[in-house]
């Protein structure tokens, strides 16, 4: 079973699935969480769910780390391909060792140019092994297509916040 938390931009998509890993006893995987300043989103890194290791995921173009390693890019942000190998390693491992459920987020336009997550979405596509993703409402139909989803549950967050 594929479960995919969608809605717009801001609403609560990222908790969801937070709260989805908490009542899971046997799952793993990765959340994307926002960096603020102000009101500013200047990027995100990437936690580990078992673990609460975080590294950075992305960040604005302006703002880059020295020795910044470029995944691929999306409007401001720049994507660490540190990071998106930590996610395939990871979901490698998960599925080799059995786990019940793996957690992705968030799953969108990079994934369906085929870049960032999309081999990791693949591997979890072909596992078998239920899965919990998030993806953006604007995205979840070209999503469900390309990845050939088939026993999906959509799970709604409502509203974006203000």
């Amino acid at each position: 079973m594929i479960t995919l938390i969608t809605g717009p931009i801001h609403s609560g998509k990222t908790t969801r699935l937070m709260d989805e890993y908490r009542r899971c006893e046997n799952g793993d995987g990765f959340a994307s969480v926002k960096l603020m300043n102000d009101d500013i989103v200047i990027g995100f890194d990437l936690i580990r769910l078992s673990s609460g290791e975080r590294i950075p995921l992305a960040r604005r173009k302006y703002a880059l780390p020295s020795k910044w390693d470029e995944s691929c890019s999306l409007g401001p942000y720049s994507f660490s391909g540190e990071a998106v190998s930590v996610v395939s390693t990871g979901v490698d491992l998960m599925i080799k060792s059995g786990v019940g459920t793996i957690f992705l987020d968030e799953i969108g336009s990079l994934e369906l140019e085929g870049l960032c997550f999309h081999e990791t979405v693949v591997k979890i596509a072909d596992s078998g092994i239920d899965a919990v993703l998030v993806v953006r409402d604007t995205n979840l139909q070209e999503v469900v297509a390309k990845y050939g989803f088939a026993d999906i549950e959509i799970v709604e967050t409502g509203e974006r916040f203000v």
